[in-house]
Order: structure tokens, then C-alpha cells, then sequence
């Protein structure tokens, strides 16, 4: 269950959206456009895979503060 709500809550959004920037931009776009992407997307998915896996793992919930920590190292 926490896989589909994590993937179904952040979609691919590389796939339409590089070659969008590619087209409109030109090449020299996709190093700006994979960093934006990353920044947006791929941290949304560590962090709320974080907080959302625990839940339905059956583990003892983390605290934020755990979670950060173990996010960090």
C-alpha cells in the first residue's frame, strides 16, 4: 500500500517534462531541467517515502527528527 500511495502521489514527471524543455529550450536546458526535477520530485519521494514506509512496515513510528537525522547519514 505505501508503494502505490507513493507512486501514485509523485508522478514521472521527467518523462514528458525533459523533452518539453529540450523542444522549447533547446539542449543546453536539460542540465537545468534534470536538477529542477530532481530537486522537486526526487526529494518529495525520499522524504515522503520516509515518513509514509514506517507506517506500513509495522515498525514503531519515527519521530521527524529520527527520520532527518537518518536521512542526513
Amino acid at each position: 500500500m505505501a508503494s502505490m500511495m507513493i507512486v501514485t502521489t509523485l508522478g514521472n514527471t521527467a518523462f514528458i517534462g525533459l523533452p518539453l524543455s529540450q523542444s522549447f529550450f533547446g539542449k543546453e536546458s536539460l542540465p537545468f531541467a534534470i536538477l529542477y526535477d530532481q530537486m522537486g520530485s526526487g526529494f518529495g519521494f525520499i522524504i515522503f517515502g520516509a515518513f509514509l514506509v514506517p507506517m506500513f512496515t509495522g515498525k514503531e513510528s519515527l519521530s521527524v527528527k529520527v527520520i532527518i537525522k537518518q536521512l542526513l547519514t
